[in-house]
């Protein structure tokens, strides 16, 4: 076999690895994560602090979504560029436009899970917004943000230093 065909096939191959991880990922975050929150007392009525709390929570999760969907349709944008000109997308390029899609993606996901994981403990009448029930995947959103943007950064920079 050529080395030209080696190296296709391993890339091949590692793309499919990442799929598989990513559909494994998926699959644990949505059916199989599901720790027990840590002994907390129950509450019949929240006072307005920890209503707050809970607003406040919300819409940083809300922006952060929003921003990881913006930053996934740029990446779009900036890879079509390519595409129009009937030119390929150079590896390098193409390494950090996928990192950076799918960091975006992972950071979208984990802002759901952080609020289905709270609509479950307030469900349950606890009020625990340091319970790693909830900063886990709090604590995942925004790191994978940071990572879409570091690659979305790359991206750009490359491209202007090419």
């Amino acid at each position: 076999m050529p080395l030209e065909k080696t190296k296709v096939l391993l890339l091949k191959l590692k793309f499919i690895a990442l799929i598989v991880f990513l559909i494994i990922l998926f699959i644990y975050n949505h059916f199989l994560y599901d720790p027990q929150p840590s002994p907390h007392p129950i509450i019949s009525q929240l006072n307005d602090l920890q209503k707050q709390a809970i607003s406040l929570l919300s819409e940083i999760t809300k922006l952060l979504i929003s921003l990881s969907t913006a930053l996934f349709g740029a990446i779009g944008v900036f890879t079509l560029q390519y595409y129009k000109q009937d030119k390929k997308l150079p590896t390098r390029l193409r390494r950090d436009a996928i990192l950076a899609s799918i960091f975006a993606a992972l950071s979208i996901d984990f802002g759901y899970i952080f609020m289905e994981k709270w609509v479950e403990l307030l469900a349950n009448g606890i009020f625990a917004p340091f319970d790693r029930i909830v900063t886990i995947p709090q604590t995942l959103q925004f790191t994978t943000f940071l990572l879409a943007l570091f690659f979305a950064g790359s991206l750009i920079l490359r491209e202007l230093t090419k």
